[in-house]
């Protein structure tokens, strides 16, 4: 089985808080999974996280990786095995940060109280900067929002 013989994933574009958006979209994917098969998605816009009076650092895109990740862990055996997300800035930047988004997935460390923390303070940045999950920001000259990648596979699903 290839790459190339994914399964595509429908998705909504990015539009909302990006937190909540990032949330329904783990009981999507985790709905649309499949034992056997593999998912590929791809969906673009701007999503908008609400500061409020202390908040941390971080960018929409990070503030969605880490949301979507916690969610994907809450919903434990719900959710397919192996699960990879990833958002950035097309104009390789999100936020007020040095990076362009993040990236994690269900084999990476994850500390579900720290998360959690990073998410009620808007400090993603932090949360993702101490695993390794940034994406180094690297400026592109245009801005046609965000971009989000979405790839999962079943437990039944053979590399």
């Amino acid at each position: 089985a290839h790459f190339a013989d994914a399964a595509r994933l429908d998705l909504p574009d990015l539009a909302g808080d990006a937190a909540t958006l990032a949330r329904s979209l783990a009981h999507h994917v985790s709905d649309t999974s499949s034992p056997d098969r593999m998912l590929f998605g791809v969906t673009g816009g701007e999503t908008t996280v609400k500061l409020d009076k202390i908040s941390g650092k971080g960018g929409r895109a990070q503030e969605m990786v880490l949301a979507f990740a916690d969610e994907m862990h809450r919903l434990g055996a719900e959710a397919p095995p192996r699960w990879l997300v990833l958002v950035g800035g097309t104009d390789g930047r999100d936020g007020p940060t040095d990076s362009a988004g993040a990236m994690i997935g269900a084999a990476d460390p994850f500390d579900a109280t720290a998360a959690a923390r990073a998410l009620q303070n808007h400090d993603s940045y932090t949360y993702l900067a101490a695993h390794d999950q940034l994406l180094e920001a690297m400026p592109t000259g245009t801005n046609l929002g965000d971009i989000a990648i979405f790839l999962t596979a079943g437990a039944l699903y053979e590399e």
